[in-house]
């Protein structure tokens, strides 16, 4: 106010000056009268102005410096806490976990599923999805939350970090998932497990030729749950595998059951016990000879199918499936190249997994292993 005042009072002073020196101004100013009028009205305002001015300095002088009131501002807030949100020490103690008899179940359901789908991928024309994509869309299916999703599927991997070195089949489910191995090398695990039951059963009748199949049974079941003696063993390495595989085997199984020998030393064994193995653990040592045997086969075939599968998620486009041919064959033509491409891809999907290559691929594959590269 006293600013607007100070102002006004500035504008009239300068106006009485220009009129107290235009004192021969003509007798019409703009049309509007007598120019001597109009200085009257202006001294009378500059004089009311002039108290108006000091009344307002007597009052602020006596009220104090008055400060300009200030809007407050819209500072952001602070999030509340929910009650939800969990740091990170204890995120990690909620984590999920799962027992070993657990996670084998929840692995031969993704199986199953994975299996039903890749059926109806095939009815419906539509691209196979990786074992590592379908893990999502089975606990998607299964659970509604993408957090429960997401739990689940660390408690997985987590589980299978924690078992995978003590326990086959879970080893072969995370080099699946990692895009290690094929697909496919899970039928070979499968037709193993039941060609090892199948041999311990003619050996159990060749003993027992008396005894019924069902008394068979019986005692095959035993035996599955208990230990299998170096006769048994001996024999079923040798008639499933050649000599140099045999003898490695041999070697190992007797490695595991010294091994053994040396947690259990203070018990007393019989010389029968001493060669004897636990069916699990035997069954155990065949599938790990199996597993590094075909990740051996594979290696050099995954190594050069990782340079062309940039994002890493176990697929490749045709640019990509195109390239890995000329790699391991420099030899083929692009005809031939186009001929196994739309083989491997007829409806031009652009998504060709590790497994379908491996599949396809067969021939490709054993000469890579005798070829040095």
């Amino acid at each position: 106010m006293r600013g607007y005042m100070q102002a006004a009072l500035t504008n009239i002073n300068h106006l009485v000056e220009c009129t107290g020196r235009n004192g021969d101004a003509p007798q019409q100013v703009n049309g509007h009268g007598d120019w001597h009028a109009e200085k009257a009205a202006l001294l009378e305002e500059l004089t009311r102005l002039r108290a108006e001015n000091e009344r307002l300095q007597d009052q602020a002088q006596k009220q104090g410096p008055q400060r300009r009131p200030v809007t407050p501002r819209a500072y952001p807030q602070a999030p509340k806490h929910t009650g939800s949100e969990r740091d990170p020490e204890q995120a990690r103690s909620a984590l999920r976990t799962i027992s070993l008899r657990a996670l084998k179940d929840t692995i031969a359901e993704i199986y199953a599923s994975k299996s039903h789908f890749d059926q109806q991928c095939a009815a419906s024309r539509r691209p196979r999805e990786t074992m590592e994509r379908h893990l999502y869309t089975f606990l998607t299916q299964r659970h509604n939350q993408r957090s429960a999703v997401l739990d689940w599927a660390q408690a997985i991997i987590a589980g299978i970090k924690e078992h995978g070195p003590h326990d086959n089949d879970v080893a072969v489910f995370g080099k699946i998932l990692r895009h290690e191995v094929d697909e496919e090398f899970l039928l070979v695990q499968r037709q193993l497990k039941q060609t090892v039951y199948e041999l311990l059963r003619v050996y159990l009748q060749g003993r027992h030729p008396l005894k019924t199949e069902a008394e068979v049974d019986a005692l095959l079941q035993k035996k599955v749950h208990a230990q299998v003696y170096e006769d048994e063993w001996v024999g079923i390495v040798k008639y499933m595998f050649n000599a140099e595989d045999a003898v490695s085997i041999i070697v190992r199984v007797r490695e595991v059951i010294v091994e053994h020998s040396t947690r259990t030393v203070h018990h007393a064994v019989s010389l029968q016990d001493q060669s004897a193995i636990s069916y699990v653990d035997f069954l155990k040592v065949l599938l790990d000879f199996q597993l590094a045997g075909h990740e051996r086969f594979l290696a050099k075939f995954v190594a050069i199918f990782r340079q062309f599968d940039m994002d890493r998620n176990g697929v490749l486009d045709e640019a990509g499936l195109r390239g890995m041919l000329k790699v391991l064959d420099p030899r083929k033509t692009e005809t031939e190249c186009s001929e196994l491409l739309n083989l491997m891809d007829p409806y031009g999907h652009q998504c060709i997994t590790l497994s379908e290559c491996v599949t396809f691929l067969s021939k490709e594959l054993v000469a890579l292993m005798a070829d040095p590269l």
